[in-house]
């Protein structure tokens, strides 16, 4: 009986393995096929970029803390998947080991909360993902890509493997000024990497962005860059989109010559499409100071930044912006000559 018992129990484990084996041959033959089939659709996104953040990890990990994002297009654009292939190489390297924490792992997916409880140096962890900080919720897959040497400090290489999220998933969508976390690195070097996104511009529509490239050197400190709100942060070189204001409104802040106002409309208002038109009167005045236009939802939140030199004022009287934002009402701050004022902006479809 104990024998035939133990049979069973081998019989089980070996079964289990073949199985868990067969998924993960299948799951790759399916991502394969189903890149391909998107490789095949492919379209252009809006410019995407890789944005690298500089964070301050207070001391908890060896080196400097930085998050690498993608940018996306407005509109509904999303991000499933980080690919290389022979064409198209993927590396991500550093002149320095990665800093790898004891309890994490080579992706978010093992990154517990409750362990960065006991230790916080895990929360500075170096890992790849697609939306996702740790392993709550985590659905991340990877395929084709070997993480030995990323595990001991060095890189990620892969010319047949991916990273990626299925379309669904809610961390595929961008989250302020259309980022999406891609990565975490720690280093007391200089990291730098080439990649390729893909994603959808509308549903089952696909866009593909090669060969995007991003170096540490180039981070920036994330805030909000607005110094009339409420949380400006005086080091940020990057607006994050975080910007709020004492009850969620925007003042007109006068500058030295009280009275000095230059007269401004938005065109059409309200507006159907994604080209918003600002001009002004005859008598504006554009110094050499840029001239800022920035556009909040009624939140306080930074949905749009745009800013304009002298020269590129059309007809000498009017800036155009082409922003594709959900309907709903809005604010437009203008920033020019020392001075904000505002004017409310109502998008329909």
């Amino acid at each position: 009986m104990l024998k035939l018992l133990l049979i069973s129990e081998f019989s089980a484990i070996f079964i289990l393995k073949i199985v868990q084996e067969l998924i993960c041959i299948v799951m790759k033959k399916f991502f394969l096929l189903h890149f391909s089939a998107f490789c095949f659709l492919s379209l252009s996104a809006t410019d995407p970029q890789l944005i690298v953040q500089r964070l301050d990890n207070q001391g908890n990990a060896p080196g400097t803390t930085y998050r690498v994002y993608a940018q996306l297009g407005t509109g509904g654009h999303s991000l499933h998947a980080i690919w290389g292939d022979e064409a198209h190489p993927l590396i991500i390297q550093s002149t320095s080991p990665f800093y790898n924490n004891a309890y994490g792992g080579y992706s978010s997916g093992g990154l517990s909360t409750s362990f960065a409880e006991m230790d916080p140096g895990l929360l500075f962890d170096s890992y790849i993902t697609i939306g996702y900080e740790n392993s709550d919720g985590n659905n991340l897959w990877d395929v084709g890509i070997d993480f030995s040497s990323f595990n001991t400090g060095g890189s990620i290489a892969t010319i047949n493997g991916s990273w990626f999220l299925i379309p669904t998933d809610e961390k595929c969508s961008p989250a302020n000024n259309g980022l999406v976390l891609i990565a975490q690195f720690t280093t007391t070097g200089i990291a730098s990497g080439t990649m390729n996104l893909q994603g959808w511009s509308t549903p089952q529509n696909t866009w593909q962005a090669l060969g995007l490239s991003f170096t540490t050197e180039n981070a920036k400190v994330f805030g909000c860059t607005d110094p009339y709100a409420s949380n400006y942060y005086p080091l940020a070189d990057y607006n994050d989109g975080t910007c709020t204001f004492e009850g969620n409104e925007v003042l007109t802040i006068v500058g030295e010559e009280k009275g000095d106002e230059q007269g401004w409309e938005i065109f059409p208002n309200p507006l159907q499409g994604s080209l918003l038109h600002l001009q002004f009167d005859d008598g504006n005045t554009f110094t050499k100071e840029a001239t800022i236009v920035n556009i909040y939802d009624l939140a306080g939140k930074l949905t749009a930044s745009r800013t304009f030199k002298p020269g590129d004022i059309l007809h000498g009287n009017r800036v155009t912006i082409q922003e594709s934002l959900p309907a709903g009402t809005y604010k437009v701050v203008l920033i020019q000559n020392k001075k904000q004022e505002s004017k409310t902006l109502v998008i329909g479809h």
